[in-house]
Protein backbone atom coordinates (compact mmCIF):
# COMPACT_ATOMS: atom_id res chain seq x y z
CA UNK A 1 0.00 0.00 0.00
CA UNK A 2 2.80 2.42 0.88
CA UNK A 3 4.58 1.73 -2.41
CA UNK A 4 1.33 2.27 -4.27
CA UNK A 5 0.73 5.64 -2.61
CA UNK A 6 4.33 6.65 -3.30
CA UNK A 7 4.10 5.75 -6.98
CA UNK A 8 0.74 7.48 -7.25
CA UNK A 9 2.32 10.61 -5.84
CA UNK A 10 5.20 10.40 -8.28
CA UNK A 11 2.79 9.98 -11.16
CA UNK A 12 0.86 13.04 -10.08
CA UNK A 13 3.96 15.22 -9.76
CA UNK A 14 5.90 13.81 -12.69
CA UNK A 15 3.65 15.31 -15.33
CA UNK A 16 4.72 18.75 -14.19
CA UNK A 17 8.30 18.19 -13.10
CA UNK A 18 9.49 15.91 -15.91
CA UNK A 19 11.09 13.57 -13.34
CA UNK A 20 11.58 9.96 -14.38
CA UNK A 21 11.34 6.96 -12.10
CA UNK A 22 11.52 3.43 -13.48
CA UNK A 23 10.49 2.34 -16.97
CA UNK A 24 7.25 1.99 -18.83
CA UNK A 25 7.37 -1.79 -18.45
CA UNK A 26 7.67 -1.53 -14.66
CA UNK A 27 4.70 0.81 -14.45
CA UNK A 28 2.63 -1.43 -16.74
CA UNK A 29 3.46 -4.43 -14.55
CA UNK A 30 2.45 -2.45 -11.47
CA UNK A 31 -0.93 -1.73 -13.06
CA UNK A 32 -1.41 -5.42 -13.86
CA UNK A 33 -0.54 -6.41 -10.30
CA UNK A 34 -3.05 -3.90 -8.96
CA UNK A 35 -5.72 -5.28 -11.26
CA UNK A 36 -5.08 -8.80 -9.99
CA UNK A 37 -5.29 -7.96 -6.28
CA UNK A 38 -7.60 -4.91 -6.25
CA UNK A 39 -10.35 -5.53 -8.81
CA UNK A 40 -12.44 -2.59 -7.53
CA UNK A 41 -9.62 -0.06 -7.73
CA UNK A 42 -9.93 2.58 -10.43
CA UNK A 43 -6.87 2.40 -12.68
CA UNK A 44 -7.43 5.30 -15.08
CA UNK A 45 -6.93 8.16 -12.67
CA UNK A 46 -5.24 10.46 -15.14
CA UNK A 47 -5.33 10.89 -18.92
CA UNK A 48 -3.42 12.95 -21.45
CA UNK A 49 -4.90 14.40 -24.65
CA UNK A 50 -2.63 16.03 -27.27
CA UNK A 51 -4.11 19.40 -28.23
CA UNK A 52 -3.47 20.83 -31.70
CA UNK A 53 -6.49 23.02 -32.30
CA UNK A 54 -7.74 20.87 -35.17
CA UNK A 55 -11.26 19.51 -34.96
CA UNK A 56 -9.98 15.96 -34.39
CA UNK A 57 -8.36 17.24 -31.18
CA UNK A 58 -11.74 18.08 -29.73
CA UNK A 59 -13.15 14.73 -30.86
CA UNK A 60 -10.42 13.03 -28.84
CA UNK A 61 -11.11 15.27 -25.85
CA UNK A 62 -14.84 14.51 -25.94
CA UNK A 63 -14.06 10.79 -25.94
CA UNK A 64 -11.62 11.30 -23.07
CA UNK A 65 -14.28 13.18 -21.10
CA UNK A 66 -16.61 10.19 -21.48
CA UNK A 67 -13.92 7.91 -20.03
CA UNK A 68 -13.12 10.40 -17.27
CA UNK A 69 -16.76 10.45 -16.20
CA UNK A 70 -16.64 6.68 -15.69
CA UNK A 71 -13.22 6.67 -14.03
CA UNK A 72 -13.36 9.96 -12.09
CA UNK A 73 -10.16 10.91 -13.90
CA UNK A 74 -8.24 14.12 -14.37
CA UNK A 75 -7.35 15.14 -17.93
CA UNK A 76 -4.17 16.89 -19.00
CA UNK A 77 -4.21 18.75 -22.31
CA UNK A 78 -0.73 18.72 -23.86
CA UNK A 79 0.11 21.46 -26.34
CA UNK A 80 3.44 21.51 -28.24
CA UNK A 81 5.27 24.83 -28.65
CA UNK A 82 8.16 25.74 -30.94
CA UNK A 83 9.60 28.15 -28.37
CA UNK A 84 9.06 29.20 -24.77
CA UNK A 85 7.69 32.65 -25.65
CA UNK A 86 4.63 31.09 -27.29
CA UNK A 87 3.17 30.15 -23.90
CA UNK A 88 1.56 33.57 -23.69
CA UNK A 89 0.47 33.78 -27.34
CA UNK A 90 -3.14 34.36 -28.33
CA UNK A 91 -3.37 30.92 -29.93
CA UNK A 92 -2.10 29.17 -26.82
CA UNK A 93 -4.48 31.09 -24.56
CA UNK A 94 -7.43 30.45 -26.90
CA UNK A 95 -6.75 26.70 -26.91
CA UNK A 96 -6.36 26.69 -23.14
CA UNK A 97 -9.69 28.48 -22.72
CA UNK A 98 -11.47 26.02 -25.04
CA UNK A 99 -9.92 23.02 -23.27
CA UNK A 100 -10.76 24.28 -19.78
CA UNK A 101 -14.31 25.24 -20.77
CA UNK A 102 -15.03 21.80 -22.23
CA UNK A 103 -13.69 20.08 -19.12
CA UNK A 104 -15.69 22.35 -16.80
CA UNK A 105 -18.89 21.80 -18.78
CA UNK A 106 -18.43 18.05 -18.36
CA UNK A 107 -17.61 18.38 -14.66
CA UNK A 108 -14.13 16.93 -15.16
CA UNK A 109 -10.90 18.28 -13.68
CA UNK A 110 -8.62 19.42 -16.49
CA UNK A 111 -5.25 21.12 -16.78
CA UNK A 112 -3.72 22.60 -19.91
CA UNK A 113 0.06 22.10 -20.27
CA UNK A 114 1.94 24.00 -23.01
CA UNK A 115 5.51 22.74 -23.44
CA UNK A 116 8.34 23.24 -25.93
CA UNK A 117 9.08 20.26 -28.20
CA UNK A 118 7.54 18.11 -30.90
CA UNK A 119 4.23 16.53 -29.95
CA UNK A 120 5.56 12.99 -30.40
CA UNK A 121 8.56 13.66 -28.14
CA UNK A 122 6.35 15.23 -25.50
CA UNK A 123 3.94 12.30 -25.53
CA UNK A 124 6.76 9.80 -25.03
CA UNK A 125 8.23 11.97 -22.28
CA UNK A 126 4.97 12.30 -20.38
CA UNK A 127 3.41 8.88 -21.08
CA UNK A 128 4.73 7.16 -17.97
CA UNK A 129 3.05 9.72 -15.70
CA UNK A 130 -0.50 9.13 -16.90
CA UNK A 131 -2.68 6.05 -17.07
CA UNK A 132 -4.07 6.60 -20.56
CA UNK A 133 -3.28 8.64 -23.66
CA UNK A 134 -6.28 9.62 -25.79
CA UNK A 135 -5.61 10.92 -29.29
CA UNK A 136 -6.96 11.17 -32.80
CA UNK A 137 -4.07 10.61 -35.20
CA UNK A 138 -5.70 12.04 -38.31
CA UNK A 139 -4.66 15.11 -40.25
CA UNK A 140 -7.04 17.98 -40.85
CA UNK A 141 -7.25 17.32 -44.59
CA UNK A 142 -10.50 15.91 -45.93
CA UNK A 143 -9.81 12.81 -48.02
CA UNK A 144 -11.68 9.67 -49.00
CA UNK A 145 -9.39 7.66 -46.72
CA UNK A 146 -8.33 8.77 -43.22
CA UNK A 147 -4.80 10.12 -43.36
CA UNK A 148 -2.74 9.24 -40.27
CA UNK A 149 -0.10 11.74 -39.27
CA UNK A 150 3.34 10.24 -39.84
CA UNK A 151 4.60 11.17 -36.39
CA UNK A 152 1.86 9.17 -34.69
CA UNK A 153 2.38 5.92 -36.58
CA UNK A 154 5.27 4.62 -34.48
CA UNK A 155 3.62 5.85 -31.30
CA UNK A 156 0.49 3.83 -32.00
CA UNK A 157 2.22 0.68 -33.24
CA UNK A 158 4.52 0.47 -30.21
CA UNK A 159 2.80 2.54 -27.54
CA UNK A 160 4.66 3.71 -24.42
CA UNK A 161 1.50 2.94 -22.45
CA UNK A 162 -2.21 2.37 -23.12
CA UNK A 163 -3.45 4.58 -25.97
CA UNK A 164 -7.07 5.14 -26.92
CA UNK A 165 -7.04 5.92 -30.65
CA UNK A 166 -10.18 7.86 -31.45
CA UNK A 167 -11.84 8.02 -34.90
CA UNK A 168 -13.39 11.20 -36.21
CA UNK A 169 -16.78 10.32 -34.72
CA UNK A 170 -17.71 9.90 -31.05
CA UNK A 171 -18.52 6.44 -29.68
CA UNK A 172 -20.58 5.46 -26.60
CA UNK A 173 -18.07 2.64 -25.98
CA UNK A 174 -20.68 0.33 -24.48
CA UNK A 175 -19.91 -2.90 -26.36
CA UNK A 176 -16.32 -4.13 -26.40
CA UNK A 177 -14.35 -6.51 -28.60
CA UNK A 178 -11.03 -7.94 -27.39
CA UNK A 179 -8.72 -9.11 -30.20
CA UNK A 180 -6.55 -11.77 -28.55
CA UNK A 181 -3.76 -13.85 -30.09
CA UNK A 182 -1.79 -14.81 -26.94
CA UNK A 183 1.18 -12.62 -27.92
CA UNK A 184 3.06 -10.82 -25.10
CA UNK A 185 1.40 -7.48 -25.89
CA UNK A 186 -2.00 -9.15 -26.08
CA UNK A 187 -1.71 -9.99 -22.39
CA UNK A 188 -1.94 -6.30 -21.54
CA UNK A 189 -5.01 -6.05 -23.74
CA UNK A 190 -6.57 -9.01 -21.91
CA UNK A 191 -5.98 -7.35 -18.52
CA UNK A 192 -7.39 -4.06 -19.78
CA UNK A 193 -10.49 -5.66 -21.30
CA UNK A 194 -11.23 -7.50 -18.06
CA UNK A 195 -10.94 -4.27 -16.10
CA UNK A 196 -13.08 -2.19 -18.48
CA UNK A 197 -15.80 -4.82 -18.77
CA UNK A 198 -16.05 -5.27 -15.02
CA UNK A 199 -15.75 -1.62 -13.96
CA UNK A 200 -17.87 -0.08 -16.71
CA UNK A 201 -20.39 -2.90 -16.80
CA UNK A 202 -20.23 -3.41 -20.57
CA UNK A 203 -20.47 -6.70 -22.49
CA UNK A 204 -17.28 -8.27 -23.79
CA UNK A 205 -16.71 -10.32 -26.92
CA UNK A 206 -13.37 -12.12 -27.27
CA UNK A 207 -12.03 -12.72 -30.76
CA UNK A 208 -9.39 -15.45 -30.84
CA UNK A 209 -6.97 -14.87 -33.71
CA UNK A 210 -4.96 -17.77 -35.12
CA UNK A 211 -4.44 -19.38 -38.51
CA UNK A 212 -4.85 -22.94 -37.20
CA UNK A 213 -8.10 -24.15 -35.59
CA UNK A 214 -6.32 -26.03 -32.79
CA UNK A 215 -4.26 -22.97 -31.88
CA UNK A 216 -7.32 -20.73 -32.04
CA UNK A 217 -9.10 -22.98 -29.53
CA UNK A 218 -6.11 -22.88 -27.18
CA UNK A 219 -5.92 -19.10 -27.46
CA UNK A 220 -9.59 -18.68 -26.57
CA UNK A 221 -9.28 -21.13 -23.67
CA UNK A 222 -6.40 -19.13 -22.22
CA UNK A 223 -8.40 -15.91 -22.40
CA UNK A 224 -11.42 -17.65 -20.90
CA UNK A 225 -9.40 -19.00 -17.96
CA UNK A 226 -8.16 -15.53 -17.05
CA UNK A 227 -11.50 -13.79 -17.48
CA UNK A 228 -13.31 -16.39 -15.40
CA UNK A 229 -10.70 -16.00 -12.66
CA UNK A 230 -11.64 -12.29 -12.60
CA UNK A 231 -15.39 -13.05 -12.61
CA UNK A 232 -15.77 -11.46 -16.03
CA UNK A 233 -18.30 -13.01 -18.39
CA UNK A 234 -17.74 -12.91 -22.13
CA UNK A 235 -18.70 -14.44 -25.44
CA UNK A 236 -16.04 -16.09 -27.60
CA UNK A 237 -15.57 -16.25 -31.36
CA UNK A 238 -12.70 -17.24 -33.64
CA UNK A 239 -11.11 -15.47 -36.58
CA UNK A 240 -9.28 -17.40 -39.27
CA UNK A 241 -8.49 -14.58 -41.71
CA UNK A 242 -5.84 -11.90 -41.39
CA UNK A 243 -5.83 -9.99 -38.10
CA UNK A 244 -7.20 -6.80 -39.61
CA UNK A 245 -9.92 -8.53 -41.60
CA UNK A 246 -10.92 -10.71 -38.65
CA UNK A 247 -11.33 -7.67 -36.38
CA UNK A 248 -13.23 -5.61 -38.95
CA UNK A 249 -15.58 -8.52 -39.63
CA UNK A 250 -16.13 -9.09 -35.90
CA UNK A 251 -16.87 -5.40 -35.32
CA UNK A 252 -19.48 -5.45 -38.08
CA UNK A 253 -21.06 -8.72 -36.94
CA UNK A 254 -21.22 -7.91 -33.22
CA UNK A 255 -21.85 -4.17 -33.36
CA UNK A 256 -18.89 -3.53 -31.09
CA UNK A 257 -17.92 0.12 -30.66
CA UNK A 258 -14.65 -0.32 -28.75
CA UNK A 259 -11.78 -2.63 -29.73
CA UNK A 260 -9.02 -3.61 -27.30
CA UNK A 261 -5.80 -5.12 -28.68
CA UNK A 262 -2.07 -5.36 -28.09
CA UNK A 263 0.54 -3.19 -29.78
CA UNK A 264 2.36 -4.19 -32.95
CA UNK A 265 5.07 -6.79 -32.33
CA UNK A 266 6.40 -6.72 -35.88
CA UNK A 267 10.15 -5.88 -35.94
CA UNK A 268 10.68 -2.20 -36.73
CA UNK A 269 12.93 -3.05 -39.69
CA UNK A 270 9.95 -4.64 -41.45
CA UNK A 271 7.80 -1.53 -41.21
CA UNK A 272 9.11 -0.20 -44.53
CA UNK A 273 8.17 -3.35 -46.45
CA UNK A 274 5.00 -4.59 -44.76
CA UNK A 275 1.92 -2.85 -43.44
CA UNK A 276 1.00 -2.70 -39.76
CA UNK A 277 -2.23 -4.45 -38.68
CA UNK A 278 -2.97 -1.62 -36.24
CA UNK A 279 -2.51 1.12 -38.82
CA UNK A 280 -4.60 -0.86 -41.31
CA UNK A 281 -7.28 -1.28 -38.65
CA UNK A 282 -7.42 2.43 -37.83
CA UNK A 283 -8.08 3.10 -41.50
CA UNK A 284 -10.71 0.34 -41.76
CA UNK A 285 -12.74 0.35 -38.53
CA UNK A 286 -14.51 3.53 -37.46
CA UNK A 287 -14.43 2.69 -33.74
CA UNK A 288 -12.05 3.64 -30.89
CA UNK A 289 -9.07 1.31 -30.43
CA UNK A 290 -7.54 0.78 -27.01
CA UNK A 291 -3.96 -0.24 -27.87
CA UNK A 292 -1.97 -1.76 -25.02
CA UNK A 293 1.84 -1.91 -24.98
Amino acid sequence: FCCEKLLAGLVGRGLHSGAQVGGTTAVAQWRRDRLAVEPNQRLLNSMMVPITGQEVTWSALEQALAVAEKEKSQIYGLFALEKEGQKESLITKALETEFVNRCEEAGIAGQFIPEVGSMEQLIYRRARWVDLIVLSPFSASVTSEPEILAGYRQLIKRPPGPILVVPKTWSPMNKMLLAYDDSPMAQGALFAAAYVSKQWGIPLMVLGIASIQMVKTAVLNKARDYLESQQVSAEYIGGMSSKTAAIVNAVEQTGSNLVVLGGDEQPAMLDIVTSSPIIDLIQSADVPLLVCG
